[in-house]
């Protein structure tokens, strides 16, 4: 089971490990507030979740197609 991704202080920045192994910052803890830096961290949570999705396959059969096939 993957962990939850969190946004953290790391070296001065806003940062987090969340779908990048060498980690992505939104900005130095000085001049953006935990607030905006965590909408910036909500956006980018949300474009991970869409590159994740997968079409299916045109060549997998659908679940009717494979009783359909079974029952004949």
């Amino acid at each position: 089971m993957a962990r939850n991704a969190k946004l953290r202080n790391h070296n001065g920045y806003w940062y987090t490990k969340a779908g990048n192994p060498n980690g992505v910052d939104f900005g130095p803890i000085d001049k953006i507030s935990f607030a905006e830096a965590q909408k910036e961290f909500r956006r980018y949570l949300a474009t991970l979740a869409k590159s994740k999705i997968r079409k299916r396959s045109s060549q997998t059969p659908s679940v009717a197609i494979l009783y359909d096939r079974h029952l004949t």
